[in-house]
């Protein structure tokens, strides 16, 4: 509301009147930089999911790297808790995986997407493939093949980041 006089002299003696005004209507700029916000916040999120994903990996293939190391090193051969180890490891790499793969798809990601998805592809037969041949040989060096795998999955994770940043292509 606004309060003007009728007339447009400045010695004008009437008095006031009001008169409406159309409300301020909300421009499509402070909605926008909502939605940026919003968005922003989801990439950082997003972002925050996939270094801690990555880190989670890394940490448990060093750890079943170190347990099979100690059961190589007493001369055991593979058990049922590397299984399990590298089944867990597995698991997180499919979901690393498909993370990957959603974010690639969306637009986001490295510059050469194909090397990325390469290693995103390629680092789900290690585990298997260490399994495998571990089962095979039942003296203490299948152990040893099992800790190859999993220095391998970790190096490989590391090597994804970096293609992620673009600070190792």
């Amino acid at each position: 509301m606004n309060f003007t006089r009728a007339g447009a002299g400045a010695q004008d003696n009437r008095p006031l009147t009001r008169t409406a005004t159309p409300a301020a209507a909300p421009t499509s700029s402070v909605a926008e930089t909502g939605r940026g916000a919003v968005a922003l916040q989801a990439v950082v999120l997003w972002s925050f999911v996939t270094n801690v994903l990555a880190t989670v990996i890394i940490v448990v293939a060093l750890l079943a790297a170190a347990h099979s190391l100690v059961s190589a090193l007493r001369d055991r051969a593979m058990g049922t808790p590397h299984l399990v180890a590298l089944g867990v490891l597995e698991v997180l790499l499919i979901a690393q995986a498909v993370v990957g793969i959603v974010k690639v798809a969306g637009d986001q990601g490295p510059e050469s997407p194909a090397t990325f998805i390469g290693y995103l592809l390629a680092i789900l037969l290690v585990p298997a493939a260490g399994a495998g041949w571990g089962m095979l040989e039942r003296s203490r060096y299948g152990p040893g093949v099992i800790v190859v795998a999993c220095l391998a999955v970790a190096v490989m994770i590391v090597r994804m980041n970096q293609i992620w940043d673009g600070t190792g292509v």
